[in-house]
């Protein structure tokens, strides 16, 4: 709460009518990435804050409101191939605002490939993938999975041109999965959508 008493050399006047405001943090982003669906922003909780207001511009643009949210993540899924953006979060309570970050946080959106197919080759000595050009990309990483366990890369696809791999370091008798993420020398896409190769044959 907030009041003013106006002063001179003679003395102060009476106190003025109050006014209040809740003090609410700047929120800080902690991660921002690609993500298969958008960019990715993570932040702190703000003690006090009910919602998050995310704002976005571009290099020479002003910032604009691009989403809302409860949580302290949000993904932006309007974003597109190759531009780069800024984006900067503020804290909402009640009918308060925080201030915000203006120089904001950056990021080149490299959008994530799609797996097209996967298969055996006319010999079932191998495993074929293809997927989707990602235009701004430098090449592309293969990530397998085994059964339900973690992703690994096993392989670089150098080429933006270059969208398909061959397996043939499977095993017998397994359940394999895979992935795809672009590349470029500035950042990573998120990961693809995936496929599913059983070896129990």
């Amino acid at each position: 709460y907030y009041a003013i008493k106006a002063r001179n050399e003679v003395g102060n006047s009476s106190l003025s009518s109050s006014l209040s405001i809740k003090r609410l943090s700047v929120p800080k982003i902690s991660k921002i990435v690609n993500h298969t669906d958008g960019v990715k922003l993570t932040w702190g909780k703000v003690k006090g804050a009910t919602e998050y207001i995310v704002y976005r511009k571009t290099k020479d643009g002003k910032w604009k409101e691009n989403g809302y949210t409860t949580d302290n993540y949000y993904i932006d899924s309007t974003a597109k191939n190759g531009k780069t953006y800024y984006y900067t979060i503020r804290a909402y309570g009640g009918s308060t605002k925080s201030y915000y970050n203006t120089k904001g946080s950056k990021i080149t959106y490299l959008a994530a490939p799609m797996l097209e197919s996967s298969g055996w080759s006319s010999s079932n000595s191998e495993v074929d993938l293809s997927w989707t050009k990602v235009k701004g990309a430098s090449g592309y990483y293969v990530y397998r999975a085994t059964g339900n366990g973690k992703y690994k890369k096993i392989a670089t696809v150098k080429g933006y041109k270059n969208t398909t791999y061959i397996d043939k370091s499977y095993k017998n008798a397994r359940i394999y999965k895979y992935k795809i993420k672009a590349y470029n020398s500035k950042t990573t896409s998120g990961l693809s959508n995936y496929h599913t190769i059983d070896y129990n044959f």
